[in-house]
């Protein structure tokens, strides 16, 4: 997996990876640099990763999804 997109800075930040091997894109949660796998999203759809990937951060940090760019 090949990491393309990351989100927020310090304890949770959100990144997006491009697995080219189920031809699928996953958003995921990272607490300190290690993965929540039970948050892990998979999509075929890179837009859709991206915007749930910014969802998934400001729903953990109890933000506004605009704060989160």
């Amino acid at each position: 997996m090949r990491s393309i997109k990351t989100f927020g800075q310090g304890t949770f930040i959100a990144r997006v990876y491009r697995d080219a091997e189920w031809g699928e894109y996953r958003a995921r949660i990272l607490r300190d640099g290690h993965p929540l796998a039970k948050l892990d999203y998979h999509t075929n759809d890179k837009t859709d990763a991206l915007n749930t990937a910014k969802h998934m951060l400001a729903k953990v940090l109890g933000q506004s999804v605009r704060t989160i760019l």
